[in-house]
């Protein structure tokens, strides 16, 4: 759900030069400055993970290749990482269910050096490759989201995190259905404000009507985020009533928002959407961030 990166022709590199998420158990510390000034080792006992693209590799061993520690995480972490709701951890499947690569800590090397040692696919196959190439470029190229309205999304981005995959709860049971949330500005986020944002509920295909109208009643206006999230449960696919309860979970998840006042002269309004997956430009897929990621979040590390 990202900005494609260009396509790369290093897919047909030769066996012995080095692609991206190669890993290399060789290294134990990345060279980190610290808080002093002084060059330090951030120790890496699982090894590291090419995270340069493979084009950037193929130069004949000029160059620099960029290396970021292996971790494990515990349950919660590697969930949240496992379905790209953190920019930080990247899953490496192949190593094991809670090995992921940490963006949080980058650093050089040589390219000569990675093309010289011993390395191993940290992945199974170029389609893998790709989406990890997608999720690296997340981590550098997401949009600079004000950071005046991070905390008007804070409540509600929390609750998304927090009952993902989590099937014994209504919400968690929602999200799942959900593709993604994302949030727009009218005029771009270079604009300055008072902004008109707009709350975007994007569902998987196969969920709402085709063509849905707007329904003209959402019912009781007060209901919760498990009642409309209950309500999305139990209404039959691409129905009529299935459409409501999707407009009255964004409704919801607007009064959730706004229970966070974003500042004076910050918000001018904020409007809700129901779409379908299928019906979800790519254009407009760039000019919005996605709340269920990071994009609303601070850099980590």
């Amino acid at each position: 759900m990202t900005v494609e990166a260009a396509p790369e022709a290093d897919d047909e590199n030769s066996e012995n030069e080095p692609r991206q998420v190669d890993v290399l158990s060789s290294v134990g510390a990345l060279p980190v400055i610290s808080t002093t000034g002084e060059v330090i080792g951030h120790e890496c006992p699982l090894g590291v993970a090419v995270i340069s693209q493979c084009c950037d590799l193929a130069r004949g061993g000029k160059g620099h290749a960029h290396l970021a520690p292996i971790v494990r995480l515990d349950d919660q972490t590697a969930r949240e990482a496992r379905r790209g709701r953190t920019l930080r951890y990247i899953e490496l499947a192949k190593l094991g269910p809670d090995y992921f690569v940490d963006l949080g800590t980058v650093a050089s090397a040589e390219n000569g050096y990675v093309v010289a040692e011993q390395r191993t696919p940290g992945v199974d196959n170029d389609i893998a490759r790709h989406e990890l190439r997608q999720r690296i470029g997340r981590r550098y190229s997401r949009y600079a989201f004000p950071a005046s309205l991070v905390p008007m999304f804070g409540t509600l981005q929390s609750k998304v995190r927090d009952k993902s995959d989590k099937t014994d709860s209504n919400f968690g049971r929602a999200l799942d259905m959900l593709a993604t949330i994302r949030v727009g500005v009218a005029g771009g986020w270079d604009s300055e404000p008072p902004w008109e944002l707009n709350l975007i509920l994007v569902v998987k295909d196969g969920y709402l009507p085709a063509d849905p109208d707007p329904p003209q009643s959402l019912g009781n206006s007060e209901i919760t985020l498990d009642a409309a999230s209950d309500y999305v449960i139990r209404a039959p696919l691409a129905t009529a009533d299935a459409l409501i309860g999707w407009h009255q979970l964004a409704s919801t998840m607007r009064r959730e928002v706004l229970k966070k006042s974003p500042g004076v002269g910050l918000v001018q309004e904020l409007t809700v959407e129901v779409t379908d997956e299928a019906d979800f430009s790519y254009l407009r897929l760039r000019r919005t961030v996605s709340l269920d990621l990071d994009d609303l979040s601070p850099p980590l590390g």
